[in-house]
C-alpha cells in the first residue's frame, strides 16, 4: 500500500507540474497568449503585438483573437522564417478569428481572415494586399465584424 501511494503521489506531482507549465517552448501558452509549439495565439487582440504599452481601445480587454499560422511564417521557437527578409514564394499563411462580444460601444460579431504569402513579387491580390509580401485570400464577417475590422493582425515573433 505504501509503494502504491508513493507512485500515485509522484504521478500526481508530474501531472500538476505539466499542467502548470506555460512558458514558451514547454508546450503551453506564454503570458501574451502565444503557443509557438502549436502555431497558435489565443488572447486579446490588443496584446498580440507583445507590447505591454500598446493601448487597448476598450475599458475591458476588447476583442478576443485566435490566430493560427504555419511553420513557414514562425518557427516553434517564435523566430520569423522570412527568406532574405521576404515571405514571397514561401507559401506562408496565417489566420485571424476575431470575436467581438459586447464591447463598450455595444458591438458584437466576428471576423475571419486568411492571409497568404504572394507567389511572386508582381502578384495582384484579389481581395486586398497586406504589406508587400501577403494577400488577404478570405474575409467573412458576422454582426458588427465588418464595421470593426481594420485589417489583419500578423503573429509576432517571440523577441
Amino acid at each position: 500500500m505504501g509503494i502504491a501511494r508513493g507512485l500515485v503521489f509522484v504521478l500526481l506531482l508530474a501531472v500538476a507540474a505539466h499542467a502548470g507549465s506555460n512558458k514558451q517552448g514547454s508546450g503551453g501558452y506564454d503570458a501574451w497568449g502565444y503557443n509557438y509549439n502549436s502555431f497558435t495565439f489565443s488572447g486579446w487582440a490588443c496584446r498580440a503585438s507583445r507590447d505591454s504599452s500598446a493601448p487597448c481601445a476598450y475599458s475591458g480587454p476588447g476583442p478576443k483573437l485566435y490566430m493560427n499560422w504555419d511553420d513557414r511564417l514562425l518557427s516553434t521557437n517564435g523566430a520569423l522564417q522570412a527568406n532574405s527578409g521576404s515571405f514571397i514564394g514561401t507559401g506562408a499563411w496565417f489566420t485571424n478569428h476575431i470575436r467581438l462580444s459586447l464591447l463598450d460601444n455595444g458591438a458584437s460579431g466576428s471576423a475571419q481572415i486568411k492571409v497568404q504569402a504572394k507567389n511572386s513579387a508582381g502578384q495582384a491580390c484579389a481581395i486586398e494586399p497586406f504589406g508587400t509580401d501577403f494577400c488577404v485570400v478570405k474575409k467573412s464577417f458576422t454582426g458588427d465584424g465588418a464595421a470593426w475590422y481594420h485589417g489583419p493582425i500578423m503573429p509576432s515573433p517571440a523577441n
